[in-house]
């Protein structure tokens, strides 16, 4: 924070590190470290059948349709603004290093912020923040996606019933690598899940309830999701929800003599898409146990 202006690409590649690793996003979807505060992503679509039949020198006669279109990633500006009274900075107990423990908890609490947009983003929101950009499940359900409707069941809690049905609703094409797949869930009822399965006196109730790795069910990953509504349930390959940081970071410093305060200010902007909403099922059914 010694400097301001426009980081440079080190520094933003690190703050935007610092702000990742503490999200859940990490390892769970694409991060874009865009060039441009607007990037076009190209996406490309075959025919569901390649393979024709074949005689000695005859030219099939078909040809496989290969198409292609592009997603535009577009970005909306935040401000991350903070300060700090001079006190703070002379009383504190870390010395030269507060600047770091600082830094962290920003990017801690920036995480979660973003998170949230990412997810629950939509423009007709009425909260104001919520309304800046559609986020992922509102991208998705505006682009096929498949709704699977699991409220018919005659118990649909978290259970593997609800997991199967919301697999089935993958087209079988993207279902093909499911260690690329991941299951998203609330955490409350991932821990009601996983509550269930520590009933069990097998190694994978006692992993359930002394572990914190995640779930997995049908060889796919569950993972726990703090800003996803409850009732959902989305399954989508980890590559296919796409975040989106434009490497231009202004910080921007001043200081209040009169009150005696350093000001910061972080200004940064983000974007989210959804590669294929076609290749994401979901489900909003899912009821809390009774």
């Amino acid at each position: 924070m010694s400097g301001g202006g426009i980081l440079n690409t080190q520094q933003a590649d690190k703050f935007i590190t610092f702000t990742i690793d503490e999200s859940i996003m990490k390892n769970n979807v694409r991060i874009r470290r865009m060039q441009a505060p607007v990037e076009e992503i190209d996406r490309l679509h075959l025919g569901t059948r390649v393979a024709r039949g074949k005689t000695e020198c005859v030219d099939p006669g078909t040809r496989v349709t290969v198409s292609g279109s592009a997603i535009t990633l577009n970005t909306v500006a935040l401000v991350v603004p903070w300060e700090i009274c001079w006190e703070v900075l002379e009383d504190n107990i870390e010395g030269a290093g507060f600047e770091t423990t600082l830094m962290q908890d920003i990017s801690r609490a920036l995480a979660n912020d973003l998170e949230e947009l990412a997810i629950q983003g939509d423009t007709t929101s009425v909260d104001s923040y919520l309304a800046l950009k559609d986020g992922w499940l509102k991208l998705m359900t505006a682009d096929s996606a498949h709704d699977v409707d699991v409220s018919g069941l005659a118990d649909h809690t978290l259970t593997k019933t609800v997991f199967s049905r919301v697999l089935k609703g993958l087209p079988t094409k993207y279902r093909r690598n499911r260690s690329l797949l991941r299951f998203f869930v609330n955490v409350d009822q991932e821990q009601d899940y996983r509550e269930t399965l520590t009933a069990r006196d097998t190694n994978l109730g006692d992993s359930a309830l002394t572990n914190a790795d995640n779930l997995r069910i049908y060889g796919i990953p569950i993972v726990p999701v703090p800003y996803m509504p409850k009732g959902y349930v989305v399954l989508t390959n980890w590559m296919n929800f796409i975040f989106g940081i434009w490497r231009k970071i202004r910080l921007e410093k001043d200081k209040d003599i009169m009150i005696g305060k350093d000001l910061f200010a972080f200004h940064m902007r983000v974007g989210f898409a959804v590669e294929k909403g076609d290749a994401v099922a979901y489900t909003d059914d899912v009821a809390d146990p009774t």
